[in-house]
């Protein structure tokens, strides 16, 4: 199976630098404003077609993009800031996510083109073809058009795990499907049954860069993919994943990973028998190699206080004890698990938890919240219900935790007026 995923991972990194939040919080790596260590991502933000290409939703104006594009891929055209391929590929993923099917004979009849078009002296094959990929990623939105986001993320999913050539578009589509492709890919990765499944669905994670992975992430990376079954060499595969999901829990998981992985020996036996430090490569050369920076270097970068550090609270979940067989028999959307919070420090009310901002340990996101306004013996004053998936929420739990263990997790959240809450908890589990 080969992956071409080098070209989209420049046009990754150029949509991260336009589209990322400011705050350290959350900020992905390659923030403007954070650091720059690459000047062609600088050059890119200042180049106005690209951002007219990540802000438009007009599909005329996308596919005038893919337009010139194909026009001048094959004339030698070197472009001082974006190479004209990675535009045109922007433009085609973005009537892709758009779902704009009005123009999709006027695409394809590019699609046509593009592929006979030879590469010019000025313009490396490569872009012509990532071009195409970038068109083809179109052809499966219009070949999904009349189904929900979950059957087209089960279809696209399904081809993954048959197709001899898995390339970027695959990828860049499933992508495009939001909160219903992550889940999908999670679910069969877990679930997979052969080798080369359980690896493209675990590249599908990596290219989407699901925060929901984190966990996933850093135990294959903390103790080998054994767990989860043959997956060959995606220790490697993880670690870039959570450079890619790119947050400070993301890179904190990484850091903490490769220590556990120090601790347990987890690559002794490979250090030994061919003289390769696979902990030592990631902290000293592969992740400098990938971002300029060091692991602790980008800790320090996404850590840097913009606002004051967050204010205590309290959080007890509801059940209090998570069924291990919620990871085996995948929960459906609908199962939840919550927390009640409460007890804010300085008097704070919780019901003023902006929803959008909660985390559960950095990566799990919070579907609801329920004000209550009553204290009881629990509460003094008003507390919250703050409601997850199951199926989210029981990947948070130890893979090789038991019946009767323990373990913490903390929620996160700003308030209405800006304020920066932490509420820790504990956690039982019980089932088989």
């Amino acid at each position: 199976m080969r992956i071409e995923l080098r070209e989209l991972r420049c046009l990754a990194a150029l949509v991260v630098l336009v589209t990322a939040p400011g705050a350290g919080q959350v900020a992905r790596v390659g923030v403007p404003g954070r650091v720059d260590y690459n000047p062609y991502f600088a050059i890119g933000l200042t180049d106005p077609r690209l951002r007219t290409v990540l802000q438009s939703t007009d599909p005329q104006v996308l596919l005038g993009v893919v337009e010139q594009t194909v026009l001048s891929v094959g004339q030698g055209e070197v472009a001082a800031a974006v190479p004209p391929a990675a535009l045109g590929v922007l433009a085609a993923d973005r009537l892709a996510a758009l779902r704009a099917f009005g123009v999709a004979d006027s695409l394809l009849r590019l699609w046509e083109r593009v592929r006979t078009v030879p590469a010019g002296p000025g313009e490396p094959g490569a872009n012509v073809s990532v071009l195409a990929f970038g068109i083809q990623n179109y052809q499966y939105a219009l070949a999904f058009r009349g189904l929900s986001n979950a059957e087209a993320a089960h279809r696209i999913l399904d081809s993954l795990s048959r197709l001899p050539i898995v390339t970027s578009a695959e990828f860049e589509f499933l992508a495009s499907l939001g909160r219903d492709g992550a889940d999908s890919a999670r679910d069969r990765f877990l679930q997979a049954a052969g080798e080369q499944e359980r690896l493209v669905y675990l590249q599908a994670l990596i290219e989407i860069g699901d925060p929901a992975a984190i966990p996933i992430f850093a135990d294959i990376l903390a103790r080998g993919a054994q767990a989860y079954g043959p997956v060959g060499g995606s220790e490697d595969r993880v670690a870039a994943g959570l450079l890619r999901v790119g947050t400070l829990e993301a890179v904190i998981a990484l850091r903490d990973a490769l220590a556990r992985a120090e601790s347990n020996g987890t690559y002794d036996a490979q250090r030994s028998q061919f003289g390769y430090d696979a902990v030592d490569s990631w902290r000293s050369h592969q992740v400098p190699d990938l971002t300029g920076h060091t692991i602790a270097e980008w800790i320090d970068i996404l850590s840097r206080p913009t606002e004051p550090p967050p204010v205590a609270a309290q959080a007890v979940p509801s059940p209090l004890a998570w069924n291990l067989t919620w990871r085996k028999d995948v929960p459906p959307s609908q199962a939840q698990v919550s927390f009640e919070v409460g007890n804010v420090a300085g008097g704070r009310d919780p019901r003023t938890l902006q929803l959008s901002t909660i985390r559960l340990n950095g990566a799990i996101g919070a579907l609801t919240l329920r004000p209550h306004n009553q204290g009881n013996a629990r509460w003094t004053g008003a507390w919250v219900d703050v409601v997850f998936r199951q199926r989210d929420a029981i990947l948070l739990v130890p893979p090789d935790a038991k019946a009767g263990d323990a373990f913490a997790v903390t929620l996160t959240g700003t308030l209405a007026d800006g304020t920066r809450i932490t509420a820790p908890a504990t956690i039982r589990v019980e089932g088989r």
